[in-house]
């Protein structure tokens, strides 16, 4: 295709690596296949944005998981468990928009006014120093 991917990236070799290929090696080369057709002509390394979104997917749904719950796992009350979630969540998604309420508020899926109570619960105050 002339394409001149000659390397992958460590981030796209831990999604690779990490999913369970189901449909073996077709699944695989139909990944890869989607990765060249996807790459510009300039190039040269074949990054996790390059790979099918299922797959990219599936490593997110792992990081939530090892950021998120297993902080908590010792944790076995729920409602301080979801309250520690709710708050790095809502931490993380400001940051990710520098602060903008009504973003963080669109990407949570919850009201604008929603949020703000959700930053009075918590306590977060300065969301940059919080975690």
């Amino acid at each position: 295709m002339g394409k001149q991917l000659f390397k992958v990236s460590d981030e796209a070799q831990e999604i690779l690596l990490s999913h369970d290929w189901p449909g073996n090696i077709r699944e695989l080369k139909h990944a890869v296949t989607h990765a060249i057709y996807i790459a510009q002509y300039q190039d040269t390394i074949l990054t996790p944005d390059l790979l099918p979104g299922y797959l990219r997917k599936n490593i997110s749904d792992k990081k939530i998981y090892e950021k998120y719950l297993s902080a908590s796992i010792d944790d076995k009350n729920l409602k301080n468990t979801l309250n520690k979630i709710e708050k790095q969540m809502i931490i993380d998604v400001l940051q990710g928009n520098d602060q903008n309420i009504s973003k963080s508020a669109r990407d949570l899926g919850i009201s604008r006014q929603n949020l703000q109570y959700k930053i009075r619960l918590h306590g977060i105050k300065n969301y940059d120093d919080e975690f």
